[in-house]
């Protein structure tokens, strides 16, 4: 878990879950790295998690929210 963890790089947050199909697409055409979520409060929270993670060398590198 640690190290799929740690090669995400983008997080996207948007409460309407089909908002994120087409950004999904474009990251995975590309081969980017990407976590979604839906929420505020868990999107805080994996942005913290990938902060405290012994393993980890970055961050997300960009978060995209719909606000």
């Amino acid at each position: 878990m640690c190290s799929e963890m740690c090669s995400q790089q983008v997080l996207m947050v948007d409460d309407v879950p089909f908002n994120l199909i087409p950004l999904e697409g474009m990251l995975e055409a590309k081969d980017i790295k990407f976590t979604s979520c839906f929420t505020g409060r868990e999107a805080v929270r994996l942005f913290a998690m990938k902060l405290t993670a012994r393993c980890c060398q970055s961050t997300y590198q960009i978060v995209l929210t719909d606000i």
